[in-house]
Parts: C-alpha cells; structure tokens; sequence
C-alpha cells in the first residue's frame, strides 16, 4: 500500500530534479558498516570486494581530534590510499562514506570546553566499542558545541570534498553514542528513564536539541560536492514522562531533502522484517519505521533524495537466517545503499559470491547515478 501523498506526487512530478553538475555520484549496493570488520587489507579478497565496494570510515570523534589545535585525519589519508590501489591493481573502485561518533565518544578537551553530563550506559553494555565510552557526554545542544563542530566539518572539506573515492559524509553532530543523531536512549523505565533525567538536569529540551539538529544540517554547507546522509529516525522528545513521534522527522527530512537535492541521503539503521525483535514498528501502514520508510520515498520523488539503510544487529534482525528477507525489505523500500549487519568473515559465512553480486546488482538498480 502506498500512501496517498506519494500517489499524488507520482502524478504531479514527472521527472526528478537534476543533480547539481559537480556532484559525487551517491554510495550505491551493497556496503561493510564499518571499516574496522574488513579482514585483509594487504591481500583483500576480489571476490568479495568485487560486489561489497561501499565502505563506512567510522571514527570516534576523540580519535580524529586530539586536540584542539589538532586533527588527526590519517585514517581517512589511508583508506583512500587503499581505494586508490585497489583501482590500479586490480580494477576495483572502492567508495567511502564518513561516520564521526561523537558524543560519549567526543575527546575530553572538548568536553572540558562546552561543558559536560554524566549519562547511564547501561543497555549498551553488548554493543561494539562501549567499553571505550566515557561516562559523560559533551551538551551537544550548545552553540559552543556546534561551534566546535563546524570547524570539524570544514577542516574534513577542506582536505576531502574534492577527494573521488568520498562519496558521502553523515550528519552526527547530535549523536550521543551510536552515531545516529536522533537516538538519545531515553525513555519512561529503568536505564532509558535515568538517562531522560540526566538530560533534562543538564538542560536539554525538545526545542534546543531541535534547533541543534537543524544547525548541524546546515553546518554540511560546507560540502559542496560531498553527498550529506542522515539516520532519519523517530523525535524523541525530552520530556519527562518522554514520547516519540514522525511529524517533527518528517519535516527535518523535508528540510534537508530540499535543501541538499540529490546530494541528501535519507535512510537508518536499523533495517528488519515485522517478524524480528521491535519488528511491529515496521509492520506496513501502521507501523512507524514503515511510516519513516514511505516518506523517504515521498523524498526521492518530490526532490531527488537517496535512500539508504543499514540492516539491524545480528541479534535484532533475527539472526543470519533472517538476513535474505531483510535485504529483500530494503529492495521493496526503494534503498540504493543498504549497509550489512556484520564483518566481512561473518557476511562470507552467509552470502556466497553469486549472493552478493546478485543483490549488489539489485540494490544498484534501485539508485541509477
């Protein structure tokens, strides 16, 4: 079932706006979620590479940024430089797309500068990286905080925007722990309730956070070549008993979408079928991760957005066993991109070759250039 809106659009807009001439192409197929699960980067093998060639480069903001007169870029220095042998060696062209997690992971100079909050980790204990989390947050809702940055945005412009094999930067600033920036792990029990409270203490409010998110958006201007993604999820709001709803995320998506064209990618992270764990949020029409879903797609037609997806963990997707009906979901959603729940060793246990270039034909379908 398509939502009327979206019927109405197909009509009214018979061709997608034209892409800013000097545009990178947009990250398409089939992706490896984080740069650290590649197994043998010396002796990669072309097999899997040859259909797995989207990249996520996901840093913690403390390691880029050691100081406050000092960036360390080598990482992104380095994964070019590999994409850049892959082409001359063996004739594949590799792209990348940047994932800062700030937040719990923001260096404690900055921190110590725009002012800090504790924040409860528990629930996350199982998730990769936590044990290098700080117990603090930076007040990501501050105009110093942004401040800060947008200097990090433009220092990475600066050296990058021209740089081919970097397709796509995300939208983090906001982010406390997971690099999605409107996932704040709050709620009305337990562990998710202490963190609401924390917040709240600290001076966050639905409206601050709110404009944060905006500046961020515009903080990408300093991109000019560069697609700019998002993880488009539910607005939680900090509130306190706390509530999440879409309206307030439909219009950040319009925003962006809008603003950035065929350069915006709109997506999230947490791709599965109705049949996982959470999966009554994507149970078609009333679901609210389908509902999310419907309105990327009413993005791609008004404006010429992306779509992407990240599938969910291991554990909330179902396990591997549900990994074909997962990326046959993100076919019928229309992504271009969908990003794989695990390391290259655990995706070649589960998808043979044939498999991966078979779906990394599909989901290219779904995201003409």
């Amino acid at each position: 079932m398509i939502p009327r809106q979206i019927i109405e659009l197909r009509i009214g807009c018979p061709e997608e706006p034209t892409p800013p001439s000097n545009a990178k192409p947009p990250l398409q197929g089939l992706c490896l979620r984080q740069h650290e699960w590649m197994q043998n980067m010396d002796n990669p093998d072309l097999n899997f590479y040859r259909h797995v060639n989207s990249i996520v480069i996901r840093v913690y903001m403390k390691h880029i940024w050691v100081a406050e007169n000092r960036f360390e870029f080598g990482i992104f220095r380095d994964m070019f430089a590999w994409g850049r042998k892959m082409q001359a060696q063996h004739g594949i062209i590799p792209h990348f797309k940047i994932r800062i997690v700030p937040g719990a992971f923001a260096p404690d100079w900055l921190m110590t500068a725009v002012g800090k909050f504790p924040l409860e980790k528990g629930g996350y204990e199982t998730t990769p990286g936590f044990e290098h989390a700080s117990d603090y947050c930076p007040m990501f809702w501050t105009s110093m905080y942004l401040d800060y940055w947008e200097q990090l945005m433009q220092a990475i412009s600066a050296e990058f925007d021209d740089e081919p094999l970097l397709s796509e930067v995300t939208v983090t600033a906001t982010a406390p722990g997971t690099g999605e920036p409107m996932i704040f792990g709050i709620g009305n029990s337990g562990d998710s309730q202490t963190r609401l409270r924390q917040y709240i203490t600290a001076g966050a409010t639905s409206e601050n956070i709110l404009a944060a998110i905006y500046r961020s958006i515009d903080i990408m201007d300093c991109f000019a070549r560069t697609n700019i993604g998002i993880p488009l999820t539910e607005y939680q709001h900090m509130v306190d008993p706390t509530f999440h709803e879409n309206e307030t995320s439909y219009e950040i998506g319009n925003y962006m979408a809008e603003k950035y064209r065929s350069r915006c990618v709109l997506g999230n992270n947490g791709l599965r079928v109705p049949e996982s764990e959470n999966g009554q949020h994507w149970i078609p029409v009333t679901g609210r991760m389908w509902q999310l879903q419907m309105h990327y797609i009413y993005m791609k037609l008004k404006y010429g957005s992306r779509i992407y997806n990240q599938t969910a963990s291991e554990n909330q997707m179902g396990g591997y066993e549900n990994l074909i009906p997962t990326l046959n979901a993100g076919l019928g959603y229309l992504d271009g991109l969908v990003e794989l729940p695990g390391s290259e060793g655990n995706i070649k246990q589960t998808l043979s070759p044939a498999t991966l270039a078979l779906y990394n034909h599909l989901y290219r379908k779904n995201e003409p250039n």
